[in-house]
């Protein structure tokens, strides 16, 4: 049986009294595409990359460790599982602009044109709940009932999906009529999900392998492996052993943090196009301005990557402890606890 692997899905950071202040961080250039950092970056901050110079340029201190980190437009969204709270960043002026008190500690965050959308801690079901962005108003919507402790979350404008960590279950949740469809035996135990390019896809870890999925019905329609499946000794690897996934209409890219790799699954023919090295302990991945980028706390770098040719671009040095990240305002943000 495999043991249950957390994804940080996208991926996180927060505070609770959040004393912002905008530390300049000058990087300087290590060799073609390489920065290094200059300067000391504080920990419990998010960090601001330039994708024009791929360079560290600014840093907001937060006042404890992050969680969650999710970007949309200028809005960059932060959560603090620990304080239970989620942040509204203005990615622009980088300044905090709302505190929200959630009265729950968020496991998986999401967004639409409207919303945030957070799936909170609880059994036998966890609440979805919805965030208004003007108003900070928090509202429960529904429990989701296909799995104890739900912690996956992903969707588009119109649907949300809903699993647990190996779960083999899926509800699918329906942002404009607030409906949960029902739950769908799909025999895939979930690590991480992506929606994107009309597909919805599961990574299963410990099988090696993407399960591509109609994001209306749920219904398999493809299998694609990435590597030979894990023996059963490799279960004792624990919850830090994540695999994420970005997903879009050019394809999907799945990071194992174990084997360092990036696998590029091509969404026409449903198989890997290729296969990158990131380093062991690479943790969390993101689509913006044209690339791939991938968080990685051992090798204390950001990776970016033309996913035309799957070439890294840029090696960007920020800093241990890098945990989510995410593009907003114009920049690539990540979470450093």
């Amino acid at each position: 049986m495999r043991g249950p692997v957390r994804l940080a899905s996208v991926a996180g950071i927060v505070a609770l009294a959040v004393a912002v202040s905008v530390i300049a961080v000058l990087a300087g250039r290590g060799g073609a595409g390489d920065s290094n950092v200059s300067g000391t970056l504080p920990s419990r901050s998010v960090v601001l990359i330039d994708p024009t110079r791929n360079e560290v340029s600014d840093s907001i201190a937060l006042d404890a460790s992050p969680s969650l980190l999710l970007g949309r437009g200028r809005d960059l969204w932060i959560t603090n599982a620990a304080d239970k709270i989620l942040l509204r960043v203005d990615a622009r002026t980088r300044k905090v602009v709302k505190t929200i008190g959630l009265g729950m500690t968020p496991q998986a965050v999401a967004t639409t044109a409207d919303a945030v959308w957070i799936l909170g801690d609880g059994y036998p079901s966890a609440p979805l709940v919805r965030v208004t962005p003007a108003t900070g108003d928090v509202a429960e919507i529904a429990r989701p009932g296909c799995c104890d402790g739900a912690a996956l979350l992903a969707g588009d404008e119109k649907r949300l999906w809903i699993s647990a960590n190996d779960s083999v279950t899926l509800q699918r949740f329906d942002t404009e009529s607030g409906r949960l469809g029902p739950t769908i035996c799909c025999d895939v135990g979930a690590d991480a999900l992506a929606v994107g390019g009309d597909a919805l896809w599961a990574v299963e870890r410990y099988d090696q392998q993407i399960v591509r999925l109609d994001p209306d019905t749920g219904a398999i329609q493809a299998k694609v492996p990435f590597g030979a499946p894990l023996p059963p000794g490799r279960n004792f690897l624990g919850t830090e052993v994540l695999s994420a996934a970005v997903a879009s209409e050019a394809g999907a890219w799945i990071v194992d943090s174990v084997k360092g790799q990036v696998w590029q699954i091509d969404p026409v023919q449903d198989t890997v196009v290729r296969t990158i090295s990131v380093g062991a302990g690479a943790k969390a991945i993101a689509l913006g301005f044209g690339s791939v980028w991938v968080a990685n706390p051992v090798t204390q770098t950001v990776l970016r990557i033309d996913p035309s040719s799957g070439r890294v671009i840029g090696r960007i040095k920020v800093a241990a402890r890098l945990a989510g990240i995410a593009t907003a305002g114009g920049a690539v943000w990540v979470a450093v606890r």
